[in-house]
Order: structure tokens, then C-alpha cells, then sequence
């Protein structure tokens, strides 16, 4: 090729000679950009990877609260049962003590003075056992047959 004539035509000339060095900078770059996109797919199969790990992870964390809780609520649940059983028993004492003292003492005191104090003791005994479980029954039976 024959050298430049005028400014324009080496300024052409220079302009060549760089877009030529640039091509080569760019045909340099071409193996580092495809490592570069293989070191991204393999960090992003990584990464779905342990995403998933993750993801399992969590389930069973999930799971495992799931079964802790359901097993605190069902625990606290049979222990408020025991504890209004409990209190249920113990009002009917009460219930059942009242019944005595309201019902059964005053009869008691009428009966005895109506028979007399002559009555032996045995009798009265008997009396007072037969009118105490005749009450408590009643009360009982009212109690548990109640809505």
C-alpha cells in the first residue's frame, strides 16, 4: 500500500490501525467472557442447589414447630381437663355437704323429737345412713343428669 497523500487518509490509516488493536483486545476477551458466563451458570446451579436445600430445611423446621405446638396445645389441653374435673368433683362435695347440713340435720333433729329420746342409737344410726345416701344419690343423679 502506498503511504498517505493527504491528512485525511493517514488520519484513515491510523484509525484502521487502532479499530485493528481493538478487534484483537476484543477477540482477547471473548475466552475470558465465555469462563466468566460458565463460572456464573455453574454458581447459579449452586445456588438452586442449595435453595433447595434451604427450602427442605425450612419444611421440616416447619414440621417440626407443626408437631411442638400441636403437642403443647393437646398437653395443656388434658391438663385444664384434670383441673376442671377436679374442680368438679370438689363442687359436688361441696354441693353434696350443703345437701347434708340443709336437708338431712333438721330432719334429723324432727325425727328425733318425735320419737322420743328413748330411741337407741343403732337405730338412729341406721335411719341417719339410709336419709344420707337416699340424699346424696338424689343429688348425684341430679348433677349428672343435668344439662
Amino acid at each position: 500500500m502506498s503511504p498517505p497523500s493527504n491528512a485525511r487518509e493517514a488520519l484513515i490509516a491510523e484509525l484502521m490501525g487502532e479499530v485493528s488493536t481493538l478487534l484483537d483486545r476484543v477477540d482477547t476477551l471473548i475466552p475470558a467472557m465465555n469462563a466468566t458466563c460458565d463460572a456464573l451458570t455453574r454458581a447459579r446451579a449452586e445456588m438452586d442447589a442449595r435453595a433447595a436445600q434451604a427450602q427442605a430445611s425450612i419444611a421440616a423446621l416447619t414440621e417440626a414447630a407443626k408437631t411442638h405446638a400441636v403437642r403443647h396445645i393437646a398437653h395443656r389441653t388434658e391438663e385444664l381437663a384434670q383441673r376442671t374435673a377436679e374442680a368438679q368433683s370438689k363442687a359436688m362435695q361441696v354441693a353434696a355437704q350443703q345437701a347434708f347440713r340443709t336437708e338431712l340435720e333438721p330432719a334429723l333433729g324432727q325425727l328425733k323429737l318425735m320419737l322420743g329420746v328413748g330411741l337407741r342409737s343403732q337405730w338412729l344410726a341406721h335411719a341417719a345412713t339410709a336419709i344420707a345416701s337416699s340424699l346424696i344419690t338424689a343429688a348425684l343423679t341430679m348433677n349428672l343428669l343435668a344439662p
